[in-house]
């Protein structure tokens, strides 16, 4: 069984943004975790959280400023409107 963790983000990835780096960074360090970020916006800084570049080569990251994007925060917010509990349900 895989599991799947989403993060909703404003900005991503953000040096500031450490625990939610390293949480991720251990995340893949399991077996069967999908990891997908959903961003709100690019980040312009230059220096990065070191674990970074290896996050990014395992995770899907989206940006709300792409239409794929959008569309699959739709889907899952549609989803998550007409049935919470399943929504929830099938994301673990």
């Amino acid at each position: 069984m895989t599991f799947k963790v989403e993060y909703v983000l404003d900005r991503f990835p953000v040096l500031s943004q450490t625990f939610i780096s390293d949480e991720i960074y251990y995340l893949l360090k399991l077996k069967n975790i999908e990891i997908e970020i959903f961003s709100l916006n690019r980040s312009d800084e230059d220096v990065l959280h070191e674990r970074v570049s290896e996050i990014l080569d395992d995770v899907t990251v989206n940006y709300l400023r792409s239409p794929g994007a959008r569309t699959k925060i739709g889907i899952l917010l549609k989803r998550f409107l007409s049935n919470p509990i399943k929504t929830i349900n099938q994301l673990y």
